[in-house]
């Protein structure tokens, strides 16, 4: 799942979407409406969020997504490069903080790295099948 601006499709480049379409992309252009798609049942591989959203800040959807599924991967995507970015990241436990424009081979590494991650973990479905409830 993708979630990020009006643009939101453009962010991972079209030849990575094609070479991972295993993990059949939603794309949601705010927080509120990814939430809830993760509602009716939609349970991504990873999540890739960017930190700026139309409806609210991309590290409170990042903290919602994480307390509603703890396992799940979350990648973080920001026009901002730096260690603050890093650091905020980093906090709030995401697999990678990337720099847009994303080149689609740290992309591809990434992804194939969290994927790899996540299948030795075991299913990130444990906990509760609530997210960003109140």
């Amino acid at each position: 799942m993708l979630i990020a601006d009006a643009e939101g499709a453009a962010v991972v480049p079209g030849a990575v979407r094609e070479r991972w379409d295993c993990l059949h992309w939603v794309f949601e252009t705010s927080g509120t409406t990814a939430l809830a798609r993760l509602r009716t049942g939609v349970r991504p591989q990873l999540v890739i969020i960017n930190l700026q959203l139309p409806d609210q800040c991309g590290t409170e959807l990042a903290e919602r997504l994480k307390k509603g599924r703890p396992g799940l991967p979350l990648l973080v995507t920001s026009n901002v490069a730096g260690v603050l970015g890093e650091r905020v990241a980093r906090s709030l436990g995401v697999v990678a903080y990337l720099v847009k424009p994303l080149n689609a081979v740290v992309l591809d590494q990434v992804l194939r790295s969290v994927l790899r991650m996540s299948d030795s973990a075991a299913e990130h479905a444990v906990g509760s099948d609530t997210v960003g409830g109140e």
